[in-house]
């Protein structure tokens, strides 16, 4: 039989041993919720040291890019989740916000990527090549406005897209030589004001997707090497309006 005080002071070192795992719990509790991210707090993956990264959605834990500097070899890969020092994943939702660095000579936008901002990639006069992500949904206003390699030109494959709309002069100006398109997703519904007004180099068969509604005035004003188009009231029977002059001055 164990004497009183031989109990008591097993008691006594119960009693601390919960005591102290309560405050480890307290502790760990404390430092997740102060770990949790904020919008607006800078998000670092040092495995793309080039990007500058920031919340957007504390509670689905999104991010946006709103900051590249200069790389050694001038080719892009822009990725569509990222990892922060503790472990914790983010997805990559938005560009936004900046100008891409000027000597870009290639990017890859990776999944997850729903909308390109506002002249992110505008006047990069290297650009030859572009893959974007199936989630895309947006191309912004003058995004890719007088882009694309002077000499060799830029292809644009958005076919595999869930585009949904091309903004006011997104690529106006721009040195494309082939374009296409999201024909089978059945989601582009808007084609903006100048969307691709000045693009002189692309030629060939352009097809209009059926899910179109609108297309902007100037859209596809004075691309003199388009040989063919494809759009009807038959193929197109979502359009709604056509603005001036969208095809004026095409071959």
């Amino acid at each position: 039989m164990k004497r009183p005080k031989e109990c008591c002071k097993n008691l006594i070192l119960t009693l601390a041993l919960i005591i102290l795992s309560i405050g480890f719990l307290v502790i760990g509790r404390y430092n997740e919720v102060k770990a949790a991210p904020a919008v607006g707090d800078t998000v670092v993956d040092e495995s793309y040291p080039y990007y500058t990264f920031k919340v957007t959605d504390a509670n689905t834990y999104e991010v946006a890019l709103v900051g590249a500097v200069a790389n050694d070899t001038d080719n892009y890969i822009i990725p569509g989740t990222i990892m922060d020092s503790t472990g914790k994943n983010y997805k990559v939702k938005k560009i936004e916000g900046f100008h891409f660095p000027g000597f870009a000579k290639s990017i890859v936008i990776g999944e997850n990527i729903t909308i390109i901002g506002e002249e992110v990639f505008s006047n990069l006069i290297n650009l030859k090549s572009v893959k974007f992500p199936n989630s895309l949904t947006k191309i912004s206003k003058k995004a890719f406005y007088l882009s694309g390699h002077d000499k060799l030109g830029l292809i644009i494959d958005l076919s595999n897209t869930k585009l949904e709309s091309i903004e006011e002069s997104a690529f106006n100006g721009a040195r494309i030589t082939d374009l296409k398109l999201p024909v089978d997703s059945n989601t582009l519904k808007t084609i903006g004001n100048s969307a691709f007004k000045n693009c002189q180099s692309l030629s060939g068969r352009l097809v209009i997707p059926g899910s179109v509604e609108i297309i902007g005035d100037y859209a596809f004003y004075y691309d003199i090497s388009l040989t063919e188009l494809d759009i009807s009231y038959t193929s197109n029977p979502n359009l709604l309006s056509i603005g001036k002059n969208a095809f004026a001055s095409c071959h």
